[in-house]
This record gives C-alpha cells, sequence and structure tokens, in this order.
C-alpha cells in the first residue's frame, strides 16, 4: 500500500526547443509524475532520490535512499537506519520503474 503522506520521488518534463535554446532561456518543468513512493520495509520513513540517471543496456539506472527506525541497542530507544537501493527505469517511458534492487 502506498502511503502519499511521506515523501516520494518525482520524475518532471521541461520541454526544451533545441533551435532557439539560449544560456539565459530558463526551462518551464510542467509535467510531475510519482515516480516511486515507500513501499519496502527499508524506505518506510522516507524515500529520496539520490543520484542523475545513467543510461544502461537494461535502461536508465538511479541510486535512491530510504530511512527506517531499527531499535538502539538495549531495546529501549528507536535508531535510524539509512539505506541505499537501486532502480532501473525504461529507456522509452522512464517514468515507468523497470526494476529495484533493495539493499543487501
Amino acid at each position: 500500500m502506498v502511503d502519499v503522506e511521506h515523501e516520494s520521488i518525482w520524475i518532471s518534463y521541461c520541454p526544451m526547443e533545441l533551435e532557439r535554446l539560449e544560456p539565459t532561456h530558463l526551462g518551464l518543468f510542467n509535467s510531475h509524475h510519482r515516480l516511486a513512493a515507500p513501499v519496502e520495509p527499508w524506505e518506510s520513513l522516507k524515500i529520496g532520490d539520490g543520484t542523475p540517471p545513467v543510461m544502461t543496456r537494461h535502461g536508465w539506472m538511479i541510486l535512491y535512499h530510504g530511512v527506517h527506525a531499527t531499535e538502539a541497542a538495549g531495546g529501549t530507544e528507536k535508531q535510524l537506519c539509512y539505506s541505499a537501493g537501486v532502480m532501473i527505469l525504461s529507456k522509452e517511458h522512464p517514468r515507468t520503474c523497470a526494476q529495484t534492487a533493495p539493499p543487501r
């Protein structure tokens, strides 16, 4: 079950015209889509992106992070555990997640 109240990873698009591209022209991001929300136990408190996408033979690869709470030594308090995962996005439709790899 996706919890829409938690932070999520979003993908946004900015249409650019190459023939009229100028360094002083700012692009307008006008198309936003939720890419991933926390669904795994290791990302239960927070999920966020980590790197710009890199094209691989499998699709666009990004590293991302998740945060969850664990029992501290002694069991009286909780401590936060920060983990990294890998996400592969579709080459043709990058707002589609092809697969994820949880931390080991």
